[in-house]
């Protein structure tokens, strides 16, 4: 195993963690709510309303399947996985700062 490997393991685990956390919020009926761990010092007290939350779960869990991918090499080629993994990233910023709420 490369570096590279181990750093995507490392963000498929941090990927398992921001969908538990997503789902969590869903179930418990509550806003989507960034921490510094998930969103970074300009998200932090951000949060995600219901369709938000939805795209965060569903954004991640692609994410998590991109790096995966990365990560074993022997699945999914590298120009397969890494364009994938950059739509996905782009896509879930962009939604990340459009469906976002303000305190």
């Amino acid at each position: 195993m490369n570096l590279g490997q181990v750093l995507c393991a490392v963000f498929v685990v941090w990927c398992v963690a921001v969908v538990i956390k997503a789902v969590t919020a869903l179930r418990r009926g509550e806003p989507y709510v960034f921490s510094m761990w998930d969103g970074g010092a300009i998200r932090v007290g951000k949060k995600l309303g219901r369709t938000g939350t939805q795209v965060k779960i569903a954004v991640g869990i692609l994410m998590g399947a991109c790096l995966a991918a990365l990560a074993t090499r022997s699945v999914v080629p590298y120009g397969i996985a890494f364009p994938s993994l950059v739509v996905v990233v782009a896509v879930g910023i962009l939604c990340d700062f459009l469906l976002a709420e303000d305190d």
